[in-house]
């Protein structure tokens, strides 16, 4: 998979969903938590989650023009899986 592709206003919100909904496997589950500005706010649970063990959240996008979370994230997330 390559990087995001860049538009005139950031980097593309539809190719990055498309490339974090396609990482949807037993093991990888993407969804939407919500809504921000008319988008929806995706995320991605990796693993099984076993009672007495404590979750990490990762965020990436903070800032719309710094790519390089994003990228990280999608690279962790295809990894894992």
């Amino acid at each position: 998979m390559g990087t995001a592709e860049k538009s005139a206003q950031g980097y593309d919100f539809d190719v990055v969903a498309r490339r974090l909904l396609g990482g949807n496997s037993d093991f990888v589950s993407v969804g939407a938590l919500g809504e921000a500005g008319g988008l929806p706010l995706l995320g991605a649970k990796i693993g099984h989650r076993f009672s007495g063990r404590q979750s990490v959240l990762m965020t990436g996008g903070v800032h719309g023009d710094e790519p390089a979370g994003v990228e990280a994230l999608l690279q962790f997330i295809r990894r894992a899986d």
